[in-house]
């Protein structure tokens, strides 16, 4: 056999040396693997959380990080995971992945008050403290005070809110009371004859300007009772445009989009709400015979003109309108007016 290149122009040693390293490497060839197809991952658990929408079923938690941590909110893409996710969905059957959330929430932790205590004895009402769906929404029972905030102290504590007395009012008693991260305050408040009205409010109650403004309202139902009077014995009205029974129409209305030289009836001014009622009497009449007559626990005083008319203010306590009475365009009748603020 004759002898190769290498063996020519090589040393022996070297060609051994040589030939050693080809071994070695043809070795490594063959411990290799051979090439398969890649197998999927599993997820790790951070990345099951990531996909898992808020939900209010307990689920527990990754055993290898119990609080979730917050994800930088650049994130190129989220591959969705390969292992079916437990919680139940009621979307389509195959769900698509979902970007991570931001500011996770331990599941444990909630911001609602569904649970909030409820006193044995109490029934829809708030002593008259409300009206409408405010006084549905409230509580009363005809226990004392202390009785029932004994009760909310221990019951709050029990369900995991944190309460804090911050009114020493022996009137109106009112907890701060904390869960989840939500804060809401609960009014304890004297009934007017005996019991307990129960409130829960976003913020502290204000007895003195609760009692007013329970008044205002009970006001203005009286002088809303006064002008349906008036309203019921008052002449029929047409109104086709504000120049129709107005001299100065701009007073109360203002000029058309359409025809820059008229006025339009659905844009009253601001503190005039577009409505009057037309009455054969003269403004003197009508407050002397009819207001008067009428709004007795009110004070009528005659303020100013406006609008070619007389304007009075009726007042009780906070509550506060003021009655405009302007000559009728073309007839001894007299318009009037009602607003919510002194014309100018």
């Amino acid at each position: 056999m004759k002898p190769s290149y290498l063996q020519k122009i090589l040393p022996s040693r070297s060609q051994a040396f040589i030939v050693s390293i080809a071994l070695s490497v043809h070795g490594l060839i063959l411990m290799l693997p051979l090439s398969e197809d890649p197998k999927p991952q599993s997820p790790s658990s951070e990345t099951v959380r990531i996909s898992r929408l808020p939900t209010t079923t307990s689920i527990p938690p990754s055993p290898k990080s119990v609080k979730p941590s917050p994800v930088p909110a650049k994130t190129p893409s989220v591959q969705p995971s390969l292992i079916p996710d437990v919680t139940p969905r009621s979307t389509a059957p195959t769900p698509k992945p979902q970007l991570p959330d931001a500011s996770p929430k331990p599941v444990a932790q909630t911001t609602s008050f569904d649970d909030f205590p409820q006193y044995p004895t109490a029934q829809l009402g708030s002593c008259n403290l409300f009206q409408g769906t405010q006084d549905t929404a409230s509580q009363q029972t005809q226990d004392g005070q202390p009785a029932v905030a004994q009760y909310f102290e221990q019951a709050l504590l029990e369900k995991g809110y944190t309460a804090q007395a911050i009114s020493s009012d022996p009137k109106a008693k009112v907890y701060q009371v904390v869960k989840g991260g939500t804060r809401k305050f609960l009014n304890l408040i004297l009934c007017a004859d005996q019991g307990t009205a129960i409130v829960l409010s976003n913020q502290p109650i204000d007895l003195s300007k609760l009692q007013s403004a329970t008044t205002a309202s009970q006001s203005e139902a009286l002088f809303d009772n006064v002008l349906s009077q008036l309203k019921q014995s008052g002449e029929p009205v047409i109104l086709v445009s504000p120049e129709t029974y107005f001299e100065q129409p701009g007073a109360f209305y203002a000029k058309s989009a359409k025809d820059p030289n008229s006025y339009d009836s659905d844009r009253p001014l601001p503190g005039f709400d577009g409505n009057f009622v037309y009455r054969k009497e003269t403004p003197e009449q009508l407050v002397s015979t009819f207001f008067q007559t009428r709004l007795t626990s009110f004070q009528l005083t005659k303020m100013t003109n406006y609008g070619n008319g007389q304007v009075y203010q009726v007042k009780q306590g906070e509550f506060v309108r003021y009655l405009n009475f302007v000559p009728a365009k073309g007839s001894p009748g007299t318009l009037v007016l009602v607003w919510n603020r002194i014309p100018s």
